[in-house]
């Protein structure tokens, strides 16, 4: 597979702490948007240690949340 962003593991508690809250507001503007990511896992979540800023990625299998069956 290859790599789409840099993906920074967090190393201190700080980082960790930036990582999950910027998950968190990620999926929040997702609700917000009525988007349905619908595969939320590790390897679609970048983080950058450097600015601690989280990005979602591969939206393939994300809908519309009216949309959904």
């Amino acid at each position: 597979m290859e790599t789409r962003c840099t993906q920074d593991n967090p190393k201190t508690i700080w980082q960790l702490f930036c990582y999950v809250k910027g998950v968190a507001i990620c999926l929040k503007h997702l609700n917000e948007l009525q988007i349905v990511h619908r595969d939320i896992k590790p390897q679609n979540i970048c983080f950058n240690a450097k600015n601690q800023q989280t990005f979602l990625i591969d939206f393939d299998l994300a809908t519309w949340e009216n949309s959904i069956d």
